[in-house]
């Protein structure tokens, strides 16, 4: 249940930070291109 909560304040504060967006949406897609190159 708390985890819920958190993901629902994450999600207002993107809303409420759209500088700070494109640095939130980066870091999972370098996390998942780093474990892409490991995979390979």
């Amino acid at each position: 249940m708390a985890s819920r909560l958190k993901q629902q304040s994450r999600l207002l504060d993107l809303i409420a930070n759209p500088f700070r967006r494109p640095f939130v949406l980066l870091r999972p897609i370098r996390l998942i291109r780093e474990a892409y190159f490991i995979a390979n």
